[in-house]
């Protein structure tokens, strides 16, 4: 039985050097325009018997030479049609050398433009690979700027091919693969912001921010928690209910300030719990749920008055412990004291201090770790009429039920004003 081949459009048969006219990963000699190539004064070295143009295109082992004391030698090969590139590679694999190389890119126009030039290097080599800005070509022009003999056996020029695709990668955000085009956008280039959005748009289970913010206008030499009043936070012992009151009768339900507020705390076991408070003025109102600590931040909730805001100070009391406060007319309390929930632990992810009025204030970092009744002074920042914000670089972790006290003193003039914005992020256990 007599053997099948496969034929090209030209009737010659396919093989490895051959293919079917596809647009392969490099041009082939198939892909040569033989007539409109330039290839004088060079010789088929091995009597392959192929055209010369074709030669360097069809495999390692046939070569083409050119003997003259031309300088330069030159060596055109057009193309069948343009294509895109930005590698081509010379060689003489079995004998024979070139040096002195100067590369051409031959435009559909017939123009030219030099994309390599070797020719002042002398060195005489067997192999060369050229890496160039990415061009179209319809051909490539070689120049060899030396009068001794030029063997070639292989010219490679590597296509460049163009694909539609979509970069997916596992969003370290959500562990999902997402593309980088998805609303959520995983890998945005600015990772610090993004991770900040996707936690407060609730898209990562486990992850949420508390943040403390204190002001204190009559900071002294004595270290004062960062909270109107101007004290040192009364960390309870025990938990029990607590007394809501205001300094204005306004502040009723039915009046013209505050009718309701909002409390957010822990019990003795640190687990979170609510309660909202029907206001009664001056008399104050007393908690059904029993409290062990005051959260941040209390805060006035509809319905309310026609004032729109809280006509007096509302304190948030234990006995005469006052744990959270409403100054006139803000509607929240401000407070830089924070207790860890019991199944979370604690990072500090940014911190901003200011201090005023024309005196330096020392802020400190007070830590009681695990919620033993040890606190830990962590130092602090001395700030002179200026805002200082610190980003920790390297974290540590703060555990459940530990309290955190962020407090302030004067350390020079007489009274300053001190202001803090302290960012926490709080990671569920379960991701530890």
């Amino acid at each position: 039985m007599s053997k099948k081949y496969l034929l090209d459009e030209a009737g010659k048969t396919v093989g490895v050097q051959t293919p079917l006219s596809t647009n392969g990963d490099s041009v082939y000699a198939k892909d040569i325009w033989v007539s409109e190539s330039v290839t004088t004064n060079w010789a088929d070295l091995d009597s392959s018997g192929a055209e010369i143009a074709h030669i360097p295109f069809s495999n390692l082992h046939t070569r083409i030479q050119n003997t003259t004391s031309d300088n330069p030698k030159t060596l055109l090969i057009h193309f069948n049609r343009t294509i895109e590139t930005a590698t081509a590679s010379l060689s003489c694999a079995v004998g024979g050398s070139f040096s002195n190389i100067k590369l051409y890119a031959i435009k559909a126009d017939d123009s030219e433009v030099v994309v390599y030039d070797g020719s002042l290097t002398s060195t005489v080599i067997t192999t060369l690979d050229i890496k160039f800005d990415e061009q179209e070509m319809a051909g490539v022009k070689l120049e060899f700027h030396t009068a001794n003999t030029i063997t070639l056996s292989s010219i490679t020029v590597f296509k460049s091919i163009e694909v539609n695709a979509t970069l997916r990668a596992k969003s370290i955000l959500t562990n999902a693969v997402e593309a980088i085009t998805s609303a959520r956008g995983s890998l945005n280039t600015n990772p610090t912001s993004q991770f900040k959005l996707e936690i407060a748009l609730g898209h990562i289970p486990g992850l949420s921010f508390a943040v403390l913010s204190g002001v204190n206008e009559t900071v002294t030499a004595t270290e004062t928690t960062v909270n109107p009043p101007g004290f040192v936070y009364p960390f309870l012992l025990a938990e029990g209910p607590l007394t809501v009151k205001s300094t204005s009768g306004n502040d009723i339900v039915g009046g013209t300030g505050a009718n309701y507020v909002f409390i957010n705390g822990l019990d003795f076991s640190r687990n979170p719990i609510t309660e909202t408070v029907a206001m009664n003025g001056t008399v104050g109102t007393v908690t059904t749920k029993n409290f062990f600590r005051v959260q941040p931040f209390p805060q006035v909730v509809l319905p309310i008055g026609s004032g729109k805001k809280n006509a007096g100070i509302i304190s948030i009391t234990s006995g005469t412990s006052i744990l959270g406060q409403i100054a006139a007319g803000e509607n929240i309390g401000k407070q830089t004291v924070y207790t860890v929930p019991l199944g979370f632990s604690a990072i500090s992810t940014n911190q901003l201090f200011t201090g005023g009025g024309g005196n330096e204030v020392l802020f400190t970092d007070w830590v009681d770790f695990g919620g033993v009744g040890i606190m830990y002074d962590f130092g602090g920042f001395f700030v002179a009429n200026s805002l200082v914000n610190f980003v920790p670089e390297n974290f540590f972790i703060i555990p459940e039920k530990s309290d955190i006290d962020i407090r302030a003193k004067r350390s020079v003039g007489t009274t300053a004003t001190a202001t803090v914005f302290y960012e926490i992020l709080l990671v569920d256990n379960a991701l530890l």
